[in-house]
């Protein structure tokens, strides 16, 4: 079975007076980060006019802020620049190998997130550690960087069962990697999280960073399954 997976940030509303220079400078040090590993994870294309046409990107703050202004929320000739603005961007043009970026900042609404979302291409595969450990890596420094509220990697195959990633500002789940605000902690409980830290000595908890072990849960494999099972019932999730 195909287990694709995504890294998933999800941060709540801007500061209303957060000017549009603020929201661009701390985006652009955000997706920054990309540079900080090999060049097929980064941000170098984005679409234009329709997903057929492509432009490279040359990664500096001017074409970036340029880029982000571009992506502001609109409807036919309307702008609604308290919704924020969204890019898409590609690291390859080869669909299979391409990391997919999606990102929306400056959203001021606060019945809406900003969000930053990396599909990963179907041909890294989340069991090898080698590849689990670059991901383990790009997700924690781009949580530093973005600062949301929760996050993680989500392997899809296993979100099939759950639908939803929260319920009533819960986890529904647990997943490999997963980042906990002092929101998420306080609603999961610190008593349960401190139990299973002292019951598990490979599982951490560090800068929010919840990580249960150093690759993806295998959904096709048994063992895997039980304990992650056991983790989330330990939690309190998913029930």
């Amino acid at each position: 079975m195909l287990q694709n997976h995504s890294i998933i940030l999800w941060r709540k509303s801007d500061d209303p007076r957060k000017t549009f220079k603020q929201i661009a400078e701390e985006a652009f040090v955000t997706l920054s980060v990309f540079q900080n590993f090999p060049r097929q994870f980064r941000p170098n294309y984005i679409a234009i006019s329709s997903v057929e046409k492509f432009q490279e990107v040359k990664w500096n703050y001017e074409n970036f802020e340029k880029i982000l202004r571009e992506g502001i929320n609109k409807e036919n000739n309307k702008t609604f620049e308290n919704l924020g603005y969204s890019i898409q961007m590609f690291s390859s043009l080869i669909d299979v190998e391409s990391f997919s970026i999606q990102l929306r900042v400056g959203n001021k609404e606060s019945i809406f997130y900003n969000t930053l979302v990396v599909e990963i291409p179907n041909t890294m595969n989340m069991l090898d550690l080698n590849n689990a450990e670059l991901i383990s890596d790009l997700f924690n420094q781009l949580a530093q960087g973005f600062v949301p509220f929760w996050g993680c990697v989500s392997n899809k195959a296993m979100m099939r069962k759950y639908k939803r990633y929260l319920i009533n500002g819960k986890p529904t789940t647990v997943h490999w990697l997963n980042y906990w605000g002092e929101d998420i902690q306080k609603v999961i409980g610190h008593e349960y999280i401190k139990d299973i830290l002292e019951k598990y000595s490979d599982i951490s908890f560090e800068r929010n960073i919840f990580k249960i072990q150093k690759k993806s849960f295998d959904i096709e494999d048994h063992v895997s399954m039980e304990f992650h099972h056991d983790v989330e019932k330990m939690l309190r999730l998913g029930i």
